[in-house]
């Protein structure tokens, strides 16, 4: 379980830069002139099936505090591509093949609606617009997009090996997973007035929204710890197909699925509140997550060891709505 708490970790970091892709457009003035007095703004991005968006390398140092014995800081975390020249992370589109009944490299294209209601809440919601295959059972009535990321390598280094540029012991090698998406929202929640604006800013996004176990938990825990404020996703997701070598090629994994349904063959819808609370980790300040309301079903087709196959795996009722992670320095 380590092992795959690890590489999840990994893709977090990977899958971060995208989280605002859409934002990075860049918007010359006869764009910005015709958005004038309009009701929110639509942002259509295409990701290419064949070039995507790519990232030569990630890099996290652990700071060393050189003035504390007990510190263990100094050493990083890369992310780059296994040869020269490679990128670390690419980004791809995909659209459905019908005749195959797969997913394949192609041009996908989403769009964004951002908008901002009297209370200074942050609106966003996401669909896929090019390149879907339509929802069957659970998921019918809706389409589903999909994308491809792939991860060069993740490296873990001394000090002296990351000043050097080489070396290093892989964690992570050869990571490619699709991932498939219906509709999505973010709503960031605006909680900076003081106690009566921010409990009526909470009352009035549940009414207007409903509200859910995880909801509920969420903003009640961004109340309590005073978050300025707080973001509420919802989505349906699955991861389709991920393919991964870890530990310095010693143990691989292939064709893990993590989604709905008793196979996890299923979109799964996930609603998810984070909140953020400004000042020192020991009064209260960091990142909080409330852990996600999806029930999903973990199957794996074949884990490799010393390049032998030892069996297939399947966890299935996996649900997290029932812990709060906060991330904070030390």
């Amino acid at each position: 379980m380590k092992l795959f708490q690890k590489s999840a970790l990994a893709v977090a970091i990977a899958a971060v830069p995208f989280l605002s892709v859409n934002a990075m457009e860049a918007l010359d003035d006869a764009t910005l002139s015709e958005m004038t007095g309009q009701a929110g703004v639509t942002i259509e991005t295409t990701v290419d099936g064949t070039q995507g968006i790519t990232i030569g390398s990630i890099e996290y140092t652990d700071t060393a505090d050189l003035s504390n014995p007990d510190d263990i800081g100094g050493g990083s975390l890369v992310i780059n591509g296994v040869n020269s020249g490679d990128a670390g992370v690419t980004l791809q589109g995909q659209v459905w093949d019908d005749a195959n009944n797969t997913w394949k490299d192609g041009n996908s294209t989403t769009a964004q609606t951002i908008d901002i209601d009297v209370h200074g809440n942050l609106i966003t919601e996401t669909k896929a617009v090019s390149g879907t295959r339509a929802g069957t059972g659970n998921d019918a009535g809706i389409n589903i997009g999909a994308q491809k990321i792939s991860v060069g390598q993740v490296l873990l280094r001394s000090a002296d090996q990351q000043a050097d540029g080489t070396g290093g012991a892989q964690l992570v090698s050869g990571l490619e997973m699709t991932i498939e998406s219906g509709d999505s929202s973010a709503h960031i929640l605006n909680l900076s007035g003081d106690q009566t604006e921010r409990t009526a800013a909470i009352a009035n996004y549940k009414t207007a929204h409903g509200t859910s176990g995880t909801i509920d938990t969420g903003l009640a825990g961004a109340d309590a710890t005073e978050a300025s404020l707080a973001i509420v996703s919802k989505g349906k997701s699955r991861i389709s197909n991920l393919n991964v070598n870890a530990l310095d090629g010693a143990i691989s994994i292939t064709g893990l699925s993590y989604g709905g349904g008793v196979n996890g063959d299923e979109l799964m819808d996930s609603t998810q509140v984070i909140w953020a609370k400004g000042g020192n980790a020991a009064d209260g300040g960091g990142v909080y997550i409330q852990g996600s309301d999806s029930t999903g079903t973990l199957s794996i087709n074949s884990i490799a060891i010393g390049g032998s196959s030892i069996g297939s795996v399947a966890i299935r009722n996996i649900n997290q709505a029932g812990s709060i992670t906060r991330i904070y320095g030390h």
